[in-house]
């Protein structure tokens, strides 16, 4: 039986996600999630499958209008101004 070496670090620039992404599949595997470093700047998780599927869906657009206090009428979109082009049917 193998022992694995635990990372300290739950980053990984993208490089080395790549180069190693059987190792970045057993520490999600191990219930911790992962994040991908682009430049320095995170930019993605990969989070074990049941903290993924335990997530609340956000709702719809309608929800979004609701919870925003807009009531019918109140949003208002202005006009568009510039070029149209016609399109061929």
């Amino acid at each position: 039986m193998a022992i694995r070496n635990k990372r300290a670090s739950t980053s990984w620039s993208v490089v080395e996600a790549k180069a190693h992404f059987d190792e970045v599949i057993d520490e999600v595997e191990d219930e911790r999630t992962q994040k991908l470093v682009r430049h320095g700047d995170e930019r993605a998780a990969i989070v074990p499958i049941d903290e993924w599927g335990s997530r609340e869906p956000i709702g719809n657009l309608l929800e979004f209008f609701a919870r925003a206090g807009l009531r019918e009428g109140e949003l208002q979109i202005p006009p568009r101004t510039g070029s149209t082009r016609d399109l061929e049917w």
